[in-house]
């Protein structure tokens, strides 16, 4: 369930906890046509933002049931699967350098975030001349998630090994249960079979291929902050919304990564998307990463049993060993 608060940004920004009140009020399917006015102030015309409080896991059913996690080490696991495919696609993409290749120095950073040791990346760049995260910003960055999830050495060494192969970036287009739209972002070095799996498991749990489901979706740019700033102080709900005006960004989203830690979505124009890192950072928070995704223009509410039809899908789809990425629109 999220919470939606619409306003100009000059007069949200002031009025902001106000406007949210105490509790969270159930979302609505589309963006109010319409900017509300507070009394005293005026109507000129101001940039709109859209702030986002997404309810913790424990109060959300979508939040509950999406992510089905089974033991640590095979979830660990999972996750070092998909950074070695986020590395081979940041270097196809960007090359080595991660100063050319700013989506590579996203990863890396999130490597580090995620406390990847400094020696094991280094190592595994070395590989055969492999690629240079100092030289592809995107690589860096999906190496700094490695990091932070503890990836062994040996795990990277082989997903840049694999790189010198001829994987192609694959998306592919998906109805889920309840009339859900998905995107499956995928690397594979076989289209036709990968293709024919996905068809597989989305015939299997209640979806299908679906042309139009990108019609859901817009490319932004997303800065993942940390809820506290560089002086260790909270950031509140208020205090996000000033600075994202001040960043540039569109949307302010509260929500928890996948190890259940309290972070905050600033979405912005995909063009824009460093400046606005660079200036969440000079205000003083701790940006995380830097990323591009696909974010839902429209959302969809299930049932209890489309939910939980929904997350096994979801879950199929993602332990697909191609599949670097699940998007859905379901709130």
């Amino acid at each position: 369930m999220v919470a939606w608060t619409f306003g100009s940004l000059s007069r949200a920004a002031a009025r902001c906890s106000r406007v949210l009140g105490s509790g969270v009020r159930a979302a609505p399917r589309a963006p109010l046509p319409f900017q509300p006015e507070f009394p005293g102030c005026g109507s000129t015309p101001d940039r709109t933002l859209h702030l986002t409080v997404t309810v913790p896991a424990g109060h959300n059913k979508w939040s509950k049931v999406r992510h089905i996690k089974g033991p640590k080490d095979m979830e660990r696991s999972r996750i070092f699967t998909k950074l070695c495919l986020n590395i081979r696609l940041a270097v196809k993409e960007g090359g080595p350098n991660p100063e050319l290749n700013s989506n590579l120095a996203s990863i890396l950073e999130v490597c580090r975030s995620k406390h990847m040791p400094k020696s094991t990346i280094e190592a595994a760049l070395k590989v055969e001349g492999g690629p240079n995260p100092e030289l592809n910003s995107n690589l860096a960055s999906i190496l700094e998630v490695c990091r932070s999830k503890h990836m062994p050495k040996s795990t990277i060494e082989a997903a840049l090994k694999v790189e010198k192969s001829k994987g192609t970036y694959l998306l592919y287009e998906g109805r889920g249960p309840g009339g859900s739209s998905l995107l499956i972002e995928a690397l594979s070095n076989s289209g036709p079979k990968c293709l024919s799996d996905i068809r597989h498991i989305l015939n299997k749990n209640g979806g299908m291929m679906a042309e139009g489901a990108r019609h859901s979706f817009d490319k932004k740019g997303v800065v993942v902050v940390g809820v506290e700033d560089r002086e260790k102080k909270t950031v509140n709900l208020e205090r996000a919304l000033e600075l994202a005006f001040e960043a540039g960004a569109e949307d302010v989203k509260e929500t928890e990564d996948e190890e259940e830690k309290n972070i905050f979505k600033f979405i912005c124009d995909a063009s824009s998307l460093h400046q606005v890192r660079k200036k969440l950072d000079s205000l003083g928070l701790c940006s995380v990463s830097c990323t591009l995704e696909f974010i839902p223009n429209s959302t969809v509410r299930l049932t209890d049993p489309d939910l939980e039809q929904a997350a096994q899908l979801i879950q199929a789809l993602s332990n697909h060993e191609d599949v670097i990425h699940v998007y859905d629109n379901i709130e």
